[in-house]
Formats: structure tokens, sequence, C-alpha cells
């Protein structure tokens, strides 16, 4: 995965949580020393499978960071040109900025949300983009906090979504 991202040749690479699984530390270690060797700037959030303590939390941020990225727990970075914020639950800031901004969000259903200034895009994941999927059908399970923001591109009242499917 990491070599079909760099022959993307990316600025930047943003992930929107869920690298590990039922809040396990089993492959903590693995999956930070997996992203701090990207070459680009890195930037992150947590999602509900990740672990929260704080042992975990340290280990996001010296893996961002290494690389020249952030991990952002309810925070905003300006960067090149734009802001990003960074928030795992279901909202962003709701704040002016004077550049384009950009959220990175666990939940997709943050789309649905009223922000007094949208989002220029706002990037999710969660959906996994259904966990039982048939041709033809579509996801046929979708946890929680999605709504109807299953996987791809959407205009929403918050912004430009683009949900990942992981």
């Amino acid at each position: 995965v990491r070599e079909r991202i760099h022959r993307l040749e990316p600025d930047y690479v943003f992930f929107t949580g869920d690298m590990l699984e039922n809040q396990s530390r089993d492959y903590l270690d693995e999956a930070m020393e997996w992203v701090s060797e990207f070459e680009v700037p890195t930037y992150g959030i947590v999602g509900n499978h990740d672990p929260l303590d704080n042992e975990s939390i340290t280990a996001y941020r010296e893996a961002y960071v290494a690389t020249r990225g952030r991990f952002l727990f309810g925070e905003r970075v300006e960067l090149d040109g734009f802001v990003l914020h960074g928030s795992r639950h279901a909202g962003g800031f709701n704040e002016s900025e004077a550049l384009p901004k950009i959220l990175l969000c666990h939940f997709p259903i943050v789309g649905d949300r009223q922000m007094d200034e949208a989002y220029d895009l706002i990037l999710a994941g969660h959906s996994h983009g259904g966990q039982i999927r048939l041709p033809f059908v579509g996801a046929l399970v979708l946890p929680p906090e999605v709504g109807r923001y299953k996987r791809g591109l959407y205009e929403t009242p918050a912004g430009n979504l683009y949900v990942n499917v992981g």
C-alpha cells in the first residue's frame, strides 16, 4: 500500500482512523512503524477501533512527526495554502478560516452537520464501504454514524465529503 501511495507522488498523506482493531494495542508498534516510514508529511486521526490510552496516543504522535506530519486529536494545522482540521468525532470545528479548509473526520455523518462555513473538503472513513457488500446491490450492513455516506464523493451541507473505504 505504501509503495502504491508513493507512486502517486502525493504532497501529503492523510489517514482517517481505524489503523488498528477493537481498541487493541496488539499491532500498535507495527502500524506506527509503517506510518513513520512515509517519505511525505503524513497526518492522521484515530477511529473508533483505535486505542486511546496515553501510550497509544504517544505512539501516534511520534509516528506522524517522524514523517514531518502530525497526529491531529481535535487540532488544526496550517499547511501550504490550506488549513487542516482533525477530529475523531462526527463534527467539524465550525470556525471561519482565511484559507481553504480540509477536515479529517472519522465519521461520515459529519456531512449532515450544518456549519457556519462549509469545509472545502472533508475526508472520512468508518464505513469501510459496508461490512457486507453484494455485487449490484451494495452495502447490506453499515456501522452507525455513516448515514447515507457509504463510500465515494458526496456534496453535503458540511462541504464536499469523500468517504474512504480503507
